[in-house]
C-alpha cells in the first residue's frame, strides 16, 4: 500500500484552517469523510479533489497544493453539500448543472475574508456576462445550451454537486467502484 501520509498531512492542515478562517461551516467540514486516495484523480474527475452525495472526499496523491488552496478547495466542495445540489438537480442537464453550482458558490465565496486561493482557474459568473450572486437554478437558466468544460476549464467534480455516482467513487458500503491504482 503507498505511503500517502504527505497529502494526509496536507488535508489535515486545510481541514483545520478551513474551519479556523470560515467557523460558521466546520460542522460541515469536519463532517467530510476520508480522504480517499485515487492515484489519476486529476484526469478522471477534471481537478485533484472532488466529493461524492455521501460526503467522502477523494484526493489525487499526487496533489500539489498550498494549504491555503485545498482549504479553498474543501469549502467549495461543502458548500455543493450544505446547499444541496445533489439532491437539486432533477432532470436538468448534468454538465450545464454543474456549470450553475459552481457558479452560484464561486461566486459567493469571492466575497469572503479571507478571499479564496484558487488552485486552478475556477468558473466565475463574469466569465458568462453574468450577474454575481444568484442561485444554481438561476444561472442554469442563463447559461448556453450546452457549455463545453474544456472551453471554460470547468472541474467535473464528485456527485455531490449532482447526484450522479462516478466510477471512482466509493458504494455505500465502502468498496471502490472501479481499481483505483
Amino acid at each position: 500500500m503507498a505511503d500517502h501520509s504527505d497529502t494526509r498531512r496536507l488535508f489535515d492542515a486545510a481541514r483545520l484552517r478551513a474551519t479556523i478562517e470560515f467557523p460558521y461551516i466546520s460542522q460541515g467540514i469536519w463532517s467530510l469523510r476520508g480522504p480517499i486516495m485515487v492515484p489519476g484523480l486529476l484526469e478522471k474527475a477534471g481537478g485533484a479533489i472532488a466529493v461524492d452525495k455521501g460526503w467522502r472526499v477523494y484526493l489525487d496523491p499526487n496533489l500539489e497544493w498550498t494549504v491555503a488552496q485545498l482549504a479553498t478547495g474543501l469549502r467549495h466542495e461543502v458548500w455543493h453539500c450544505l446547499r444541496g445540489h445533489a439532491l437539486r438537480r432533477q432532470d436538468r442537464h448534468q454538465e450545464n448543472w454543474g456549470h450553475a453550482t459552481d457558479l452560484e458558490i464561486n461566486s459567493d465565496m469571492q466575497c469572503e475574508l479571507p478571499p479564496p486561493e484558487w488552485p486552478y482557474e475556477g468558473l466565475h459568473p463574469e466569465s458568462f456576462g453574468l450577474d454575481e450572486h444568484l442561485t444554481a437554478e438561476e444561472y442554469y437558466a442563463l447559461l448556453p445550451e450546452s457549455v463545453s468544460s474544456t472551453q471554460y476549464c470547468v472541474v467535473i467534480g464528485g456527485s455531490n454537486s449532482d447526484g450522479i455516482p462516478r466510477v471512482w467513487e466509493q458504494d455505500a458500503d465502502g468498496s471502490l467502484r472501479e481499481m483505483t491504482g
